[in-house]
């Protein structure tokens, strides 16, 4: 492997992570609110079910 070989693949890596890390903080801002509402529901319907109030219907 040649110098210029080891330049080149380390080009390959630094664009690869400048691409992969946008998209991939792009998906994890998009996915939060649905992941915290998820929890959120989970737990609303599981103090729902302690209360014995019957709230948990969906």
């Amino acid at each position: 492997m040649t110098p210029a070989d080891i330049v080149a693949d380390t080009q390959w890596t630094v664009v690869l992570l400048l691409v992969a890390t946008p998209l991939l903080l792009l998906a994890a801002l998009l996915a939060a609110p649905f992941v915290i509402g998820g929890i959120a529901g989970l737990l609303r319907r599981r103090r729902a079910a302690r209360a014995g109030n019957g709230d948990d219907e969906a």
